[in-house]
C-alpha cells in the first residue's frame, strides 16, 4: 500500500501504516494541554494515550472496540506500564472515566555508570542523580556528556532515554562481521548496529533508537564543497508506482513480511535522513539483502530530484542514476526531466 504522508514532507511505501508511524513519529507522551484530566475512555483510550491504571502510569499500545449486546459499547486495551514495562489487557466501558498520566519531561546530563547504575546531572539544579541499568532502556547509546530525556511521573523518575532518532559517529567498526553488504559496527556508549559497507570510522550517522536501526545520513561536502543544505523533488505519483515496482522486485527475490519504503521532499537539513528502509523477514541475511537492492533501486530508478546548496552560493540539481543516463546519452537533460 502507497500513502502520501504529507504533501511536502515524505511519501511511504507500506505494508502496515503502524510500522511507517512508528519510525516517523518519536514515542512521547502529548498531554501537556491536559496534565491529571479525566475523560470518557471512548475518547481517551486509544494508542499512544498515557494513562493512570490503578495508580501507576501506562501507555496504550493498541485497543479493539465493541459492543456488548443491546449494552453500550466498549474498547480493550492493550497497555505496557511506564513503570514496571510488564503489559497488560484491561476492558473499559465507553462512558467510564479515566485519567490522563501526567509525564513530565525534563533534559538532563548522562555522566557515567558503575555498570549497574547510570549518573546523570539535572541541568536546571546540577543535582546528580541515579538510576539502575533497568530504568535506561537506551543505556547502549549514552555517551559521557550527552544530554537525555527524564520522564518523571508524580515527582517520581521513571525513566531516562533518548530521542526516537538520534546522531552518532561510528567509534569502531569490525570487518571480520559482514551480512550481505553490511558490517558490524559500534556506536554511541558501545550499542552494536550493522551499516552500510561504505561507513567508516568517525563517520556521522542517524540511527532509529528504539529499534538499532541504521538510517543513513546526507552529504556534508561535495567536490571540497560545503553542503549547507539540500531540497528533494519528485513526480509523486510516478515515484509511488516505482516504489511499489520495488517492493514488488524484492518480494519475488527474498522470502520478507513487511516492507517500509520512505523519502523526504523538500528541505532537508545536512546530517538529516532523507532515506528509510525497513524490511521485515524471519532471518537477518534475507532483510538485510533486500535492504541493500531496495535502496540501489531507489536510487537508480525512482524520479526524484535533489538541489544541493553550497556554502559559496552556488546550488546544483542531481537527478537519479537512470536520469543522469538518459541526460549523458542525449535521450533527455535533468532540466527537461524535472519539468
Amino acid at each position: 500500500m502507497f500513502r502520501l504522508v504529507s504533501k511536502r514532507v515524505a511519501f511511504a511505501a507500506n505494508s502496515s501504516e503502524s510500522s511507517w508511524r512508528a519510525l516517523a513519529q518519536p514515542l512521547v507522551f502529548n498531554l501537556s494541554a491536559r496534565f491529571m484530566s479525566k475523560e470518557r475512555a471512548g475518547k481517551a483510550v486509544k494508542p499512544g494515550a498515557a494513562l493512570v491504571i490503578d495508580g501507576a502510569p501506562h501507555k496504550v499500545l493498541k485497543i479493539t472496540q465493541g459492543k456488548r449486546g443491546k449494552g453500550g459499547g466498549y474498547v480493550r486495551a492493550y497497555m505496557k506500564n511506564v513503570v514496571t514495562k510488564t503489559t497488560t489487557e484491561k476492558t473499559f466501558l465507553v462512558d467510564e472515566t479515566v485519567e490522563y498520566a501526567e509525564m513530565e519531561k525534563e533534559d538532563v546530563q548522562y555522566n557515567w555508570n558503575d555498570g549497574s547504575n547510570f549518573y546523570f546531572m539535572n541541568l536546571s539544579t546540577f543535582e546528580e542523580f541515579s538510576l539502575p541499568k533497568e530504568e535506561c532502556p537506551d543505556w547502549e547509546f549514552f555517551s559521557e556528556g550527552q544530554e537525555v530525556t527524564m520522564r518523571k511521573f508524580k515527582d517520581e523518575v521513571i525513566s531516562v532515554s533518548l530521542p526516537k532518532v538520534c546522531e552518532f559517529t561510528v567509534l569502531t567498526i569490525d570487518e571480520t562481521r559482514t551480512s550481505s553488504n553490511f558490517k558490524a559496527a559500534t556506536i554511541g556508549g558501545g550499542a552494536e548496529i550493522y551499516v552500510p559497507m561504505f561507513i567508516e570510522v568517525g563517520t556521522k550517522i542517524r540511527v532509529n533508537v528504539e529499534e538499532k536501526v541504521f538510517l543513513g545520513t546526507t552529504r556534508e561536502f561535495f567536490e571540497d564543497k560545503d553542503v549547507v543544505h539540500l531540497e528533494y523533488e519528485a513526480y509523486t505519483d510516478m515515484a509511488l508506482q516505482t516504489m511499489l515496482e520495488i517492493c514488488d522486485k524484492v518480494r519475488e527475490r527474498w522470502p520478507v513480511l513487511n516492507i517500509v519504503i520512505q523519502h523526504k521532499l523538500g528541505d532537508c537539513p545536512v546530517l538529516d535522513v532523507s532515506v528509510a528502509i525497513i524490511i521485515s523477514s524471519e532471518h537477518r541475511k534475507e532483510s538485510l539483502a533486500a535492504l541493500s537492492f531496495a535502496i540501489d533501486e531507489l536510487k537508480l530508478i525512482v524520479p526524484i530530484w535533489k538541489k544541493e546548496h553550497y556554502g559559496d552560493g552556488d546550488c546544483n540539481w542531481k537527478s537519479n542514476a537512470q536520469q543522469a543516463k538518459e541526460a549523458a546519452e542525449g535521450t533527455t537533460t535533468e532540466e527537461d526531466a524535472k519539468r
